[in-house]
């Protein structure tokens, strides 16, 4: 059988991707893509705790928010949109692996933004 083709113009495709991220994401039971960008940012001290994680927080997998995702900055997993891209070493592709800094470190995800390694007991 071969495979079905479809030919869209760059505003159809667009359009698609429009209407797609105005509807709520549903995954893994949970709704994404209408965060609070209200609340502070954790204040995570990386600088001192990075010899001892090697940036554990840098391979967790989570979805992106409905403008993460229509912003374009942050590489997202093709194999299950609207989550985030994990390399073959399962870290983050915007990581540095010689200096284990963020490379979009000011545009990183909300996600990213509000983690604090502090408080999880994963560590």
């Amino acid at each position: 059988m071969m495979p079905f083709h479809v030919s869209l113009s760059e505003e159809e495709r667009g359009k698609i991707i429009e209407i797609a991220l105005e509807r709520m994401v549903m995954i893994d039971n949970k709704v994404y893509g209408l965060e609070d960008n209200t609340e502070p940012e954790a204040e995570v001290d990386c600088e001192s705790k990075i010899k001892s994680c090697r940036a554990v927080c840098c391979t967790y997998a989570f979805a992106l928010t409905q403008e993460e995702a229509k912003q374009g900055i942050v590489k997202y997993n093709t194999e299950r949109p609207f989550y985030i891209a994990r390399e073959t070493d399962g870290y983050c592709p915007h990581l540095d692996r010689a200096t284990f800094r963020c490379s979009i470190h000011d545009k990183r995800p909300l996600r990213c933004r509000k983690y604090a390694c502090p408080q999880d007991n994963r560590l």
